[in-house]
């Protein structure tokens, strides 16, 4: 009898241990891509994204550096490849606390691989990314990437560990390959089946041989059953829900399924020439018209402060008291030195006007003292006349003694010749007596002579003694004149020192008073109002603080108007001046129309932008700063030119590598007539490989599935170049002609060369399904 040896046993019974916990192992993929200068970390949140359900996506921003990125606009949507069930653009928001990290919501309603289409618009330019997304799958946690190396690929590229996508300006580059617990797992089923299948042939054989049924078949296939059933029962213990297979997850994939020849619908219009305003539309923020930084400009303790974030205060509004008991004494003290000043002023006056009339009371009695200098000077003249009369008097009085003299010396001679004649008897006695009395009346003349001289000698001798007292009064008088005048001197002095005295009285007067208005300044500044009207943004001290000079306490944005800011390319300022009207789109879809109200004189030499600003009201301050507004500028009206809608549009990477797509190319699916039905092969995970032979995707390594292509009329691919966008209408400049049939819904999911159908569109689909004979029958204008 053969037996199944321990060794076998053992070895089968390993290999389904190892099983068990191989198939428990969750699968950990954060994804990573590059996008332009961004690096991009994608999870779920849940960690595990759930088949049917919501859940939000954490998107993690970083530069080459490994630097977190903020402030970016980022917009996700969340589809299906190939099934669009109805999901709309989602816009991210950046999560508090953790820079450069954005939360997107996303909601799922199957199983299956999702595609995750980011477009990004940062401080690092624009870009775009497509990740792959399966639902059951725990993503991990999200971690701060590494810093890409210098070829632009993520410094941790995809492994089949972690079943990540790479994209590179916006295409996505392959899904990795099974991860390790997976292919372990497969190993395992296969290495199992195989070690069963051979110990049952062989027991088999065996008791074949012998013509009878051995414990060892029967103990193989309970250890082969025992195995299936831990294994059932670990899957359904620890899987995730709606966690798949890849082999699930790839057949849920409805970019594989493909529609019967000649059944696509889709809804198209012919082209035609037309003239267009064109817009740009670019994104804004709101920015307060004007923000105050209130802040303290004294030492003191916060007394009052009742505002909030969010309070409205007026212009002139009291928002704040600093305790003012300090002040109030300082500016009492000012006061009470002003008074003081006033006061030494008007005694300063007063020793002025007392100064002024002493000046002029010594001036008087100057004019008194000139007055009588005057007097005895005339007198003094008058003396001197009399003396030059005197003079004159003793003179005449000597003239007269001398002709009294001479007259007497003639009689005397005469008499005396008489006498000699009388005694000769010439002269009689009469004659004789005549000369006689005339000898004797000369001598009375003489005498009389003397007298009038000595008298006149004794004028003149009172006269000068007059003169002398005139001069000495004289003196007297100009010693009393100037001494009056010094005096008068003296008292003018006197005055002007008062005068000036006054004016260093006056000068701190006007320091006291500057000194009480300072105080007062400082005293108003403990009560604080508001510059202009406005809301409470925040709040940086509370009532019972110290503050000091500068420091803040409040800042209050003026939100009414509001500005509205945007950033323009360079090459669009050529339209764009003052008064170029806009429409400045809310979040909820309010429409406000205003105008650019200034455009900023200087561009980025990064994103080669600049700023434009427009004022718009703001009464009921519905708009916020910083909310993120879509600001849409008339730029030029074209001549003729093609216009689709902007939904018609398509986006094909353009692959430079097995795994990188540095660049997209903007297309349109057209409406034309088509040759024969023939097949050609596509991999489904990369759409752009189309042969014509069977083989194997050159990306993945995947086989080529066949795909019949053809019909009376197929989708065209057809590269345009676009212009300016417009209320959701884009000008094509480049790629399309009149009459052209674009597809302007149901492209979602087309292949180059596939039968389509024409049918009316409505908001959420064709209104109805053509039948088999309206397929068959269709008019070549697209209409049934």
């Amino acid at each position: 009898m053969h037996k199944v040896t321990l060794p076998n046993k053992a070895w089968a019974l390993a290999s389904g241990i190892l099983l068990l916990c191989l198939s428990v192992l969750p699968a950990q993929a954060v994804l990573h891509a590059t996008a332009g200068r961004y690096h991009i970390a994608l999870a779920a949140q849940p960690q595990t994204p759930p088949a049917i359900g919501a859940a939000s996506l954490l998107v993690q921003l970083t530069d080459s550096t490994g630097k977190p990125v903020s402030g970016a606009a980022l917009h996700a949507l969340t589809q299906m490849p190939g099934m669009p069930m109805g999901e709309t653009m989602q816009t991210g928001s950046p999560v508090t606390g953790e820079p450069g990290v954005y939360s997107i919501p996303a909601k799922f309603a199957m199983g299956g691989t999702y595609h995750v289409q980011l477009a990004i618009q940062g401080p690092k330019g624009s870009a775009r990314a497509v990740l792959s997304l399966p639902t059951g799958v725990n993503t991990g946690t999200l971690a701060l990437p590494a810093a890409p190396s210098m070829s632009g690929r993520a410094a941790n590229p995809p492994t089949a560990s972690n079943m990540s996508g790479m994209a590179m300006n916006g295409h996505a580059a392959p899904m990795a390959a099974p991860a390790p617990a997976v292919s372990w797992l497969i190993a395992g089923y296969i290495t199992l089946a195989a070690a069963a299948l051979w110990m049952l042939t062989a027991a088999a054989k065996r008791k074949a041989r012998e013509g009878k049924n051995g414990v060892s078949i029967a103990a193989g296939s309970l250890l082969v059953l025992l195995a299936l059933v831990l294994s059932h029962l670990a899957v359904d213990r620890f899987t995730q829900p709606g966690h798949m297979s890849v082999i699930e997850a790839q057949s849920m994939d409805m970019s594989a399924m493909k529609p019967p020849a000649g059944a696509v619908p889709v809804a198209a219009e012919r082209v035609k020439p037309r003239k267009t305003d064109v817009y740009e539309t670019v994104n804004a923020v709101a920015v307060p018209y004007s923000t105050q930084i209130v802040a303290a400009r004294i030492t003191g303790t916060m007394q009052q402060m009742p505002l909030y974030p969010g309070d409205a205060v007026a212009a002139g509004e009291q928002i704040a008291v600093i305790d003012p008991r300090q002040l109030n004494a300082q500016t009492a003290v000012q006061q009470a030195g002003v008074i003081m000043a006033k006061h030494n002023v008007d005694i300063a006056r007063l020793q002025k006007q007392q100064a002024q009339q002493m000046a002029a009371a010594a001036n008087a009695e100057v004019q008194s003292a000139l007055s009588k200098l005057a007097e005895v000077k005339a007198e003094e003249q008058s003396r001197q006349a009399a003396v030059q009369a005197a003079v004159q008097q003793v003179g005449a009085a000597k003239a007269m003694l001398k002709q009294a003299r001479a007259e007497q010396g003639y009689q005397k001679s005469r008499f005396a010749r008489d006498h000699s004649l009388l005694k000769g008897g010439s002269l009689s006695l009469q004659e004789y007596q005549q000369d006689y009395a005339a000898e004797q009346s000369t001598q009375a003349g003489v005498e009389s002579a003397k007298a009038g001289l000595a008298q006149a000698q004794a004028a003149v001798q009172a006269a000068q003694a007059a003169l002398l007292q005139a001069q000495a009064r004289i003196s007297v008088r100009t010693a009393a004149l100037n001494t009056a005048r010094q005096n008068a001197a003296a008292m003018q002095t006197s005055a002007e020192t008062a005068a000036h005295e006054i004016i260093h009285k006056q000068a701190g007067l006007q320091m006291a008073r500057a000194a009480r208005a300072e105080a007062q300044v400082q005293q108003s500044y403990t009560h604080i109002d508001a510059a202009f009207s406005g809301v409470v943004v925040s709040r940086l001290t509370a009532p019972g603080s110290l503050v000091r000079p500068g420091q803040p306490i409040l800042k209050i944005a003026q939100i009414n108007p509001l500005r509205i800011q945007a950033q323009v390319a360079v090459q669009d300022l050529q339209h764009i001046h003052v008064g170029t009207p806009v429409q400045i789109q809310t979040e909820d879809g309010a429409v406000l129309n205003t105008r650019i109200t200034s455009v900023f004189p200087e561009a980025d030499t990064v994103t080669h932008t600049a700023v434009v600003e427009a004022l718009t009201p703001n009464p009921h301050g519905k708009l916020l700063p910083g909310q993120m507004l879509q600001m849409r500028i008339r730029l030029y009206k074209t001549a003729d030119a093609i216009t689709i809608p902007t939904h018609a549009l398509a986006f094909q990477p353009v692959f430079t590598s097995p795994v990188l797509a540095e660049k997209d190319s903007t297309w349109v699916w057209v409406v034309q007539q088509s040759g024969p039905v023939h097949t050609v092969y596509t991999c489904t995970m990369h759409h752009q490989i189309r042969e014509n032979h069977p083989g194997k995707c050159p990306i993945c390594g995947w086989k080529l599935v066949p795909e019949i292509v053809g019909g009376e009329m197929v989708a065209h691919e057809t590269p345009v170049q676009t212009g300016a966008a417009a209320a959701g209408v884009t000008t094509i400049v480049n790629g399309l002609q009149p009459d052209d049939m674009v597809i302007t819904h149901g492209l979602q999911g087309l292949r180059e060369g596939e039968a389509v159908v024409l049918v009316k569109w409505g908001q959420n689909g064709p209104l109805q399904m053509p039948t088999a004979e309206q397929v068959r029958h269709e008019d070549r204008d697209g209409t049934l």
